[in-house]
């Protein structure tokens, strides 16, 4: 088996998927990551985000979002 075949493979196998899938970052206009406010503490920050978006993207993707948010906050 070659890398031809390797993208055959995966070509043939992401048209089998349906819905297609999208990035798991995707938030649409009813769904809102929250921003660290100014003067917020870390750990306050990181409890409000996650308890916010935990339904939505589960326990781990969503504290990796968060502490993103955190690490990312005033670029």
């Amino acid at each position: 088996m070659n890398i031809h075949d390797l993208q055959r493979i995966r070509v043939e196998l992401s048209k089998q998927i349906e819905p297609p899938m999208v990035p798991a970052l995707v938030v649409d206009e009813k769904f809102i990551i929250p921003v660290p406010e100014k003067g917020e503490e870390e750990d306050k920050y990181i409890s409000r985000c996650i308890s916010s978006i935990i339904d939505e993207y589960g326990q781990e993707q969503a504290s990796g979002i968060c502490y993103s948010q955190w690490e990312n906050r005033g670029s």
